[in-house]
């Protein structure tokens, strides 16, 4: 079977839904309303609005993007709390068109964050801040302080057995440890 071009991907994420590709259950059951705008359709007259996932307007073909780092997020801290399993979360997220194995190693990269504790899987500095700032503000300092140990603990994991400097994420652990003084 032929691979499909980046073009074909896009119509068929757009014919799955207006949402493209996300069911608007999904959004419902992490607390977000269904997309209303696209990153295009955003300007200062027309901002984001609290609680209000963004759509992109193109199939990310792979790439995690923003809305599901932070529902990824938000599982995440479900899980910590014991309101929902693991692979219920994982099986969630699925739901929503994420991989499963995607979305069951960033959502335990944040009970691991939430623990303090070294995950050892890859995270993009963007999906750490996603992370981050909302530990923050949900659970304050000492949850910062836990969620930068467990940060520190996958640049020293990733520098031993990947040869990867991490110099992006040792920028954001700098920036995020200012916050703790």
């Amino acid at each position: 079977m032929p691979r499909k071009t980046f073009r074909q991907t896009q119509h068929r994420a757009a014919e799955r839904s207006d949402n493209f590709g996300v069911s608007r259950g999904f959004f419902a059951e992490i607390g977000l309303t269904s997309p209303r705008f696209r990153n295009d359709q955003l300007s200062a007259e027309n901002p984001p609005q609290p609680n209000v996932a963004v759509a992109y307007p193109y199939d990310t073909g792979g790439i995690i993007s923003k809305v599901q780092s932070e529902a990824c997020y938000e599982y995440g801290k479900r899980v910590h709390e014991g309101s929902i399993t693991l692979l219920d979360a994982r099986d969630k997220m699925n739901q929503g068109g994420m991989n499963g194995a995607s979305a069951l190693y960033l959502i335990f990269a944040v009970t691991q964050m939430l623990q303090g504790r070294t995950y050892r899987r890859t995270t993009s500095i963007f999906t750490a801040r996603i992370f981050l700032e909302p530990i923050l503000r949900d659970f304050g300092k000492q949850g910062l302080e836990n969620a930068l140990h467990a940060l520190m603990g996958n640049i020293d994991f990733r520098q031993k057995t990947k040869r990867d400097s991490c110099v992006g994420l040792r920028k954001l652990h700098k920036e995020f440890s200012t916050l703790l003084d």
